[in-house]
């Protein structure tokens, strides 16, 4: 061990996206903020004697553990152009929903707003929006796992070389 880890990890980068929800914008987090995840890649540095295919391994549960399925590590993924999805504009009196541009016999559709009760209950504000069929939605949500699945192997080389960690050699005859 070169220096005590806590240092080490400290000085390590690796970003993904990631929502931040104090600031309600998208950013680039460091996977090394996470004291989970650094909690528990100092107990795999510890451990001893594991082929690079045993800690690439090991390093993908750990990233599983942190990162998979936990809401503060997702963000929703969508294409530029989403597929029935209406521009809205929501005023005290109505709803309407607006031509689209591309189709020539459509018309702005507009539906009354009787119960303006039910409008502020659901918190809807007026203004501008969006209405997205639920069946031709083409999102997709995204955790940092999913981000730092492709790229695992080249992770593990990169705390393997900035750690100093020794991975132990495989046999060439085991290989054969």
């Amino acid at each position: 061990m070169r220096k005590n880890y806590d240092e080490i990890l400290g000085n390590l980068e690796w970003k993904v996206i990631n929502w931040n929800i104090n600031k309600r914008e998208i950013e680039y987090f460091n996977i090394f903020w996470s004291c989970r995840f650094c909690d528990d890649l100092k107990r795999l540095l510890k451990e001893k004697g594991k082929t690079m295919d045993e800690f690439v391994e090991a390093l993908r549960r750990s990233c599983m553990w942190s990162f998979w399925a936990k809401c503060e590590y997702e963000i929703q993924v969508n294409t530029h152009m989403p597929s029935r999805c209406y521009e809205a504009e929501l005023n005290e009196n109505s709803l309407t929903i607006k031509k689209q541009w591309y189709a020539e016999d459509s018309n702005d559709v507009v539906y009354s707003r009787e119960d303006a009760g039910e409008f502020d209950a659901n918190k809807l504000k007026a203004g501008r929006c969006f209405i997205q069929m639920a069946e031709y939605d083409t999102s997709k949500k995204i955790d940092v796992y999913y981000q730092l699945l492709p790229n695992m192997r080249r992770l593990a080389e990169y705390i393997v070389k900035e750690t100093g960690y020794r991975v132990k050699k495989e046999d060439a005859k085991a290989n054969e």
